[in-house]
């Protein structure tokens, strides 16, 4: 588990990201303490030994300034943080590369919620109809969306997760969302199955993986996690934007994936106009250059009961779906096709 003393895309360090950098940071937000850890000591800010804390112990964040100190336990100056805690009602000194990031819910829903109760909140705070601008990676330009006044949720299971909405009742930006925390810290950016729609389970690559995953199921069970790199482009674009790229914009086609939480900067001369981007990655439709760790590979990995179909007989024992590469190439054992 990383910590927030280590390196994030696009910053220094997780504490950057998560709160000396992070416009929606809060005295209130919760983190708890790193994995294994037994025993941690807190200080007092005059530094003395007042307790210890463990894995999982929560916590949360008083300032946004690291201490460099050294402590009566430390052989060297380490870095530390101001901490509060329950047990104790004064501010605290805790060590920065023994807090986790934030706590994250296992509900992706919930995630969902989040950001879209964070768009709300930005959009009240301003107060009237704003244009947003999203700036394109694949190529020059923005999106441009008009008197925009909020954000709502996409009924159903589509690609798109929620919507920009303006004041004539018109979702007019669509958009994927995924949970922050790095290319690892969401399961898939699509499944294989018809469901996913006949343009992502026809096609050939993915056809040939299904087919390469059958020799490794052994008694309903598959044996070792697979990974496949994608060539297609196109399949790549099905899968992150939607099994309508190509076609009008809509809920089965985005105009752009954003991890993490939407963040608002406004036009230095234009006051209705705001920039949005995200606290982690964000691509738009049709990008498929993405990060070290976040290209999208074809992945197997034993799942008790799940089935898939390939030349319409049903197999046992395996989950398939596009994901990015961090997420399955850590898995214990995977054999790389």
């Amino acid at each position: 588990m990383a910590t927030l003393a280590d390196s994030s895309t696009g910053y220094k360090n997780g504490f950057e990201k998560y709160v000396s950098k992070n416009p929606h940071w809060d005295k209130k937000t919760e983190y708890q303490v790193a994995k294994k850890i037994k025993d941690e000591p807190y200080f007092s800010l005059q530094g003395k030994l007042l307790g210890t804390l463990k894995d999982g112990d929560k916590l949360t964040i008083m300032e946004k300034t690291i201490y460099n100190k050294k402590m009566v336990t430390d052989t060297r100056v380490q870095r530390y943080l101001k901490i509060k805690i329950k047990a104790k009602h004064v501010p605290l000194y805790f060590k920065l590369n023994k807090i986790r990031k934030p706590i994250s819910r296992s509900d992706v829903m919930s995630k969902e919620k989040d950001a879209i109760l964070a768009v709300n909140r930005a959009l009240k705070k301003i107060g009237h109809p704003i244009t947003v601008r999203v700036k394109k990676t694949n190529t020059s330009g923005h999106f441009e969306f008009k008197n925009i006044i909020k954000c709502k949720d996409v009924s159903g299971t589509p690609k798109a997760d929620f919507s920009l909405v303006d004041n004539r009742g018109r979702s007019l930006c669509f958009i994927s969302h995924k949970a922050e925390g790095g290319p690892g810290s969401f399961q898939q950016y699509s499944g294989v199955t018809e469901k996913a729609g006949q343009i992502i389970n026809k096609n050939k690559e993915v056809q040939e993986f299904l087919q390469e995953v059958i020799p490794f199921l052994k008694r309903d069970r598959l044996i070792h996690p697979l990974m496949k790199k994608i060539r297609s482009k196109k399949l790549m674009s099905y899968a992150i934007y939607g099994p309508d790229y190509g076609k009008s914009f809509g809920k089965e086609n985005c105009h752009f994936i954003g991890q993490g939480d939407p963040i608002f900067t406004q036009d230095k001369r234009k006051k209705d106009m705001y920039y949005l981007t995200w606290s982690d990655e964000y691509k738009t439709n049709g990008d498929t250059r993405f990060p070290l760790g976040y290209e999208p590979q074809l992945a197997a990995t034993f799942r008790t009961g799940r089935t898939f179909v390939f030349d319409r007989t049903s197999y046992r024992g395996a989950r398939i779906g596009i994901v990015p590469k961090r997420f399955i190439e850590k898995r214990s054992g995977v054999v790389m096709l």
